[in-house]
């Protein structure tokens, strides 16, 4: 929250409110936000080295204005914050070594800078007695007309302090009435300043003493400045600390609840960890109770390369010699200070290709059950791990441990609503004999194109657990029309195209990856982007979507319809060459067409040759 406004302003409000009303009962009564918490608000909004936001003062201005039923009273408190001096000894001397209005005309950007960042003063025009004034208010901030009113008060009063009367003056235009700024015509006496040095002299040898008095207030507030800044500081660094931390672990929060992958979740939250923590490598290792082994789970801060090598790494855990698996059994954390003076065998694996020099080991917990390690070290730099260090880091892998268990747990999920699905694909092909075995020649026909186009392991096993739900949408379609033997009419087709959307809200809850899902939603997609049911066109369709749209089409044109015989492999085959670039992918239409005519994809055999 932006503070814009000297408390300075805030004491003259509270002030005049106070003179007028006769208390202050409701003027600060739960008033803002900014000010939960303070056991003292009218102290804080007293102490002129207290800056507040525009919000808070616009707040102050309302009520102010309920209280007194007064509409102008931000003009008359500013007005009255000059005359009654309520400005501080700090801007009255300021005001004071000012000899002229003419001079504090000159100088009113200097005086406004020390109330408020609101605005900047510019003055237009300078006369003998008198001159323009504009003020160009900032955007984005909460400001209403009292703004505007409380600078005409205080402008209005400033000649008061040299105890002459108060100067006239004219709006002619207001920013907060539609013009581009507030702009003042401000007229004085004429002889102000013969006036001025005539009770100049009349009261040198006080003002003197004024000036004396004042500058030793000014060596004291300085001195307390200087301690308030060195503490403001400490509380600033500690503070920015905690909330680099708070913000770390909301983060880390928000990617456990967001991500659907494991793998994913612990990469992004592990990297996180190392990021805010002062660490900056960390090797989790998890308990797989059934084989009785600590595996590798996961690793960041090294080369992709070096981390990959401990994919399949893994220590009995009856392998108490093990400083991991120890940490496993006690779920005590471990600290190693030095290697080169430990007793770990230099020969580990995680030793020998990370080389620490010192690093700290932590169990990873859930209710009360360790189920994994993490170790972390801060790399090639020999900057001790502090104990404010190791601290945060187990504070951090509760973090891991949420992760790991909300994985789980959602895996779980996962893997039961899908066996669930697939138990209704096959209720759904068991309702027409010539359509049952479509899905499961799909997904071999997909999985093999994706393993031909050289897709990664984990794509092709995300193709052979969505694709036999592509066409689950179907379950919403009345058989009259799913067995329709003649060709369907628009309005039916239109029906039949809107499995797509259909079989996309069923498995929503599989919380997918937006390309697994677009198995289900983007299949009928067309290369040009005439399909349904997005309209996507080339390689805005995602290209685990553009596979199945070819095997998809190639098993529907080969299989027996109630409205039509099977094509021969020949002519799918020739349908899939000329729609290539059109509904189809070209270079996956071309890598299919190819493996089946060299039989690396096996088809079956009731498929007519010609």
């Amino acid at each position: 929250m932006d503070r814009d406004i000297n408390c300075i302003v805030t004491k003259s409000l509270i002030d005049y409110v106070e003179e007028t009303v006769g208390s202050l009962d409701r003027l600060l009564d739960n008033i803002h936000p900014e000010l939960n918490g303070m056991e003292e608000s009218r102290a804080f909004l007293y102490d002129d080295h207290n800056w507040v936001s525009c919000s808070l003062i616009k707040e102050i201005f309302q009520r102010a204005k309920e209280l007194t039923g007064d509409e102008n009273v931000a003009m008359r408190a500013g007005f009255d914050a000059v005359c009654k001096r309520r400005l501080g000894y700090i801007q009255e001397f300021f005001l004071k070594a000012i000899t002229t209005p003419a001079m504090g005309l000159k100088r009113v950007q200097s005086i406004n800078q020390k109330f408020n960042r609101t605005k900047d003063v510019e003055v237009a025009q300078r006369l003998k007695n008198g001159g323009v004034v504009k003020l160009h208010w900032f955007g984005g901030m909460e400001m209403t007309k009292d703004f505007c009113l409380l600078n005409q008060g205080i402008y209005r009063a400033i000649t008061t302090v040299w105890g002459l009367p108060p100067l006239e003056l004219t709006e002619t235009e207001c920013f907060f009435e539609g013009g581009a700024h507030c702009e003042y015509h401000v007229k004085w006496e004429p002889g102000s300043r013969r006036l001025f040095i005539k009770k100049l002299l009349a009261g040198l040898i006080p003002a003197y003493r004024n000036f004396k008095s004042a500058l030793r207030e000014l060596e004291k507030e300085r001195d307390l400045l200087e301690k308030k800044y060195a503490e403001s500081h400490l509380l600033s660094v500690s503070l920015n600390e905690k909330v680099e931390r708070l913000a770390a672990i909301q983060e880390a929060t928000r990617v456990v609840v967001s991500m659907p992958e494991l793998e994913d979740v612990l990469e992004e939250v592990m990297t996180l960890m190392v990021k805010v923590t002062g660490f900056e490598r960390a090797v989790l290792m998890l308990v797989n109770e059934e084989k009785g082994m600590l595996e590798y789970g996961q690793g960041v801060g090294a080369d992709r390369e070096l981390l990959d090598g401990f994919s399949n790494y893994s220590v009995s855990l009856s392998r108490m010699n093990n400083l991991m698996v120890r940490v496993a059994h006690s779920g005590v954390p471990s600290f190693i200070e030095d290697v080169k003076f430990s007793n770990l065998n230099r020969d580990n694996p995680i030793i020998r290709q990370f080389s620490p020099s010192s690093f700290f080991v932590v169990p990873v917990t859930v209710r009360d059950k360790v189920i994994g390690v993490l170790a972390a070290d801060k790399g090639s730099s020999q900057t001790i791990i502090t104990q404010h260090e190791r601290d945060y880091l187990i504070a951090f892998v509760n973090q891991i441990a949420g992760a790991i268990e909300t994985g789980r747990l959602l895996e779980s999920n996962r893997k039961s609503y899908l066996n669930s699905i697939q138990s209704l694909v096959m209720a759904l092909e068991a309702r027409d004999n010539q359509t049952r075995g479509h899905s499961e020649r799909v997904t071999y026909y997909s999985t093999e194109l994706a393993g031909l186009l050289g897709m990664s392991v984990n794509r092709i096993e995300l193709l052979r657990d969505i694709v036999p739900l592509h066409d689950i949408g179907k379950l919403g379609i009345p058989d009259n029309l799913l067995l329709k033997k003649s060709f369907l009419d628009r309005q039916e087709l239109e029906v039949i195209r809107n499995h797509t959307v259909v079989g996309a809200y069923i498995v929503s809850p599989l919380n997918l990856h937006k390309d697994g899902m677009s198995i289900v939603r983007n299949h009928h997609e067309w290369f040009d982007g005439a399909g349904y049911p997005d309209g996507l066109a080339g390689e805005e369709i995602p290209d685990l979507a553009r596979i199945v749209t070819v095997t998809d089409a190639f098993d529907a044109m080969t299989s027996r319809r109630p409205y039509r015989t099977g094509m021969s492999i020949r002519s799918a085959l020739k349908q899939l060459k000329e729609n290539a670039g059109i509904q189809f992918d070209p270079d996956f239409a071309e890598t299919f067409s190819g493996a089946v005519k060299s039989e690396i994809i096996k088809l079956p055999d009731d498929i007519p040759q010609l």
